[in-house]
């Protein structure tokens, strides 16, 4: 993201899962102490999550269970709408703002976009439901638990 200027040189970057409130009692501090935070998302389709998680277990043994990658993915969307009305809850002056504070979200089908996909649509963060998100999960994982076998 900052070799495509995607990101000012000057920005701190939080690397993490969007949660509601955790996440939100971290962008909070930062209203309350004059910083103007803008949150971007970095939102990789299902299929490029599941190889990146499959890789990283075969590189270094760290894998994510199958219930931690559904919640996630399928709570995104909500996590952010929960984020937005806390903010609005606890900062008075943010009220008016359908959006609290600004967001960008970056869809991503490969690792390494040369074309990067920006968006301002939250819908875009909708994947499904956690039932619906378990259902593709099980189909790509398939694919993956074949590949490594053959290995």
């Amino acid at each position: 993201m900052f070799a495509l200027n995607a990101i000012p040189d000057s920005a701190i970057v939080y690397e993490g899962s969007i949660t509601a409130p955790e996440f939100g009692k971290k962008v909070n501090l930062a209203v309350q102490n004059g910083v103007e935070p803008r949150i971007i998302i970095l939102n990789p389709t299902l299929d490029l999550s599941l190889k990146n998680i499959k890789s990283r277990e075969m590189e270094i043994g760290r894998g994510v269970k199958k219930e931690e990658v559904v919640a996630k993915y399928a709570d995104l969307y909500e996590n952010m709408h929960l984020l937005f009305k806390q903010l609005r809850d606890e900062n008075p002056e943010l009220r008016k703002n359908k959006y609290p504070i600004e967001f960008q979200i970056y869809n991503k089908e490969t690792n390494i976009p040369t074309d990067l996909s920006v968006s301002y649509d939250l819908e875009d963060l909708y994947h499904g439901t956690r039932e619906d998100i378990s259902k593709e999960y099980d189909k790509l994982i398939k694919n993956y638990t074949i590949n490594d076998e053959e290995r």
